[in-house]
């Protein structure tokens, strides 16, 4: 006999990748075990066949398929569109106009200096856009270079804290207080440390640019020593506007913006939280997203769920 297999739940859920995973096995069992059941019992019947209830839902599922990648392909190519105008338009009319200006009447040399340095600085924005898409085609290139190793999380962190602030001291955006709690026992992480600098540099940043004002940034680990799992939990909050629940699953996708971190004019292309993703793969880790709400409707507190792989614990 024919069947089908679902994956559900009753409630609203944010599904994890094994979850996921498990959807994608249980769509090719599916259609495995119809295709093997159709040959078996009636090999003569042509697979194209729409005789079969169960082969009507397959197309129905498939072509249901195809017009969400279709939407998804649309959206991507909309917002490539969108952001790369919205951060290149003014660098380039910044470069322009300066250009023009120097044409047309020689400057005094400290007025030179000054448009130069504006020049300079736009230019640089520029630059920035073309390194962040650069750096995320040849992720995966760089993946063979890794060199696992024990890390001392909890020391890691607070030699890259330290450096981080000092580094951003006199940038205004980077003065905001970062708050930690870690476990009394001494976590190791089996890590890449190049890997992990960019995940840390990537969460934070984004953290800092999308926190609300005069509000701290909060990193915590968990090190699962009362479950004996395998595994150390990083979490980093910070205090932000709202985000739609089902737009949560987006936050990870190349190029993606909420709408408020556009019409706020808050800089970048959406490809820091996708980079992160992607590193966080090649250390076999994981990551999610919670929205967990506040007094406040207009407000959440955002957090960021890194998991990574324990090699062993000293205590």
């Amino acid at each position: 006999m024919n069947g089908m297999i679902i994956l559900g739940s009753s409630k609203a859920r944010y599904w994890s990748e094994e979850e996921q995973d498990l959807k994608e096995i249980q769509d090719a069992l599916a259609i495995a075990y119809y295709i093997i059941q159709t040959q078996m019992t009636i090999p003569t019947r042509s697979l194209g066949s729409e005789e079969s209830p169960l082969f009507r839902v397959w197309i129905e599922a498939t072509r249901q398929q195809l017009e969400q990648q279709r939407q998804w392909n649309q959206q991507l190519i909309h917002n490539i569109v969108t952001i790369m105008s919205d951060q290149t338009r003014n660098p380039l009319a910044t470069i322009r106009m300066g250009i023009e200006m120097l044409r047309k009447r020689p400057p005094s040399p400290e007025v030179l200096t000054q448009r130069l340095d504006m020049m300079e600085q736009q230019w640089r924005k520029l630059n920035d856009i073309n390194e962040k898409i650069l750096q995320l085609r040849t992720l995966k290139c760089d993946q063979n270079s890794l060199v696992f190793q024990s890390v001392n999380l909890i020391a890691f962190l607070e030699s890259f804290l330290t450096r981080y602030q000092e580094e951003g001291a006199a940038i205004a955006s980077r003065r905001r207080e970062i708050k930690t709690k870690w476990p009394e026992e001494t976590v190791f992480v089996n890590v890449d440390i190049n890997c992990l600098k960019k995940i840390l540099q990537e969460l934070i940043t984004n953290a800092e640019k999308f926190a609300l004002p005069h509000t701290p940034i909060q990193l915590e680990i968990q090190d699962h020593l009362e479950t004996d799992s395998n595994k150390v939990t990083v979490y980093c909050r910070n205090f932000s506007h709202h985000i739609p629940p089902k737009h949560l699953k987006y936050l990870f996708d190349p190029f993606y913006r909420e709408q408020w971190t556009i019409d706020d004019a808050i800089p970048g292309i959406g490809l820091g939280l996708t980079i992160v993703k992607t590193l966080v793969e090649q250390l076999n880790g994981t990551i999610d997203v919670i929205c967990e709400p506040t007094d406040s409707p207009d407000f959440c507190s955002i957090i960021f769920v890194l998991v990574l792989p324990q090699k062993s614990l000293a205590k």
